[in-house]
Formats: C-alpha cells, structure tokens, sequence
C-alpha cells in the first residue's frame, strides 16, 4: 500500500500565519503544523500594515519542510486570508508598497459613511 498524498494549506489569520499538511488514512484525517509565524499589522510609515517578507518568509519555510518530509506525495496547496486586503505591483509583478491592513484605522467610520449614502 502507498503512503496518502498529502495536501498543504497555506492559513493566513489576522495574528498569524500557518502551512499545515493534512492527509486521509482509512478515513482518518491527519494534521501537521509545518511552520507557524506572527501575522500582525505592523506600524510603518504611518500606518498599520502586513509584514509581507516576514509572511512570504513563512511561507517559503513551511513549503521547504514539506518537500523534505512529502516530497511528490504532495498533491496540492490552497491558500486562505482574510482577502480584504491588496497591493499594487507593476507590470513584472513586484509589489510596490508593503499593504495596509484593513485594521488600520484610516476604515474607522467608512461603514457609516456608506450607510449614509444607501
């Protein structure tokens, strides 16, 4: 019998990030926390926003541990964040500017002001 092929999830939370591998053996689920690492906003010029290395750094790591651990037993990675926030990148694709977090306070009130118009 082969070993199950392993999926990772890539879990970006407000106050941290994750990759976790999970596999199904005999219908059992298995969870493996690969790398976890902080997530919060960061005050930078002004306003809170993500620290984006620290995340894509995170990242990497986790996704190097698994290759070492699953190797081609790897049968997919998905990704889930809030979605909520966004950077700007040029035509290569480099980003621009690190992202404000959608908790900085310059959103305080937008809600209201939205409401006031529909």
């Amino acid at each position: 019998m082969s070993a199950p092929s392993v999926h990772l999830a890539i879990d970006l939370g407000a106050t941290s990030g994750r990759v976790i591998a999970g596999s199904l053996t005999e219908g059992k689920l298995a969870l493996d926390i690969l790398n976890r690492f902080p997530n919060g906003p960061v005050q930078e010029r002004g306003y809170y926003r993500w620290p984006f290395e620290g995340i894509l750094n995170g990242i990497r790591e986790g996704l190097k541990k698994a290759g070492g651990l699953y190797g081609d037993r790897i049968a997919g990675v998905g990704a889930d964040t809030w979605g909520v926030d966004y950077g700007w990148v040029d035509e290569q694709g480099t980003l621009l500017d690190t992202p404000v977090a959608y908790r900085d306070p310059r959103t305080d009130g937008m809600m209201e002001k939205v409401f006031e118009k529909i």
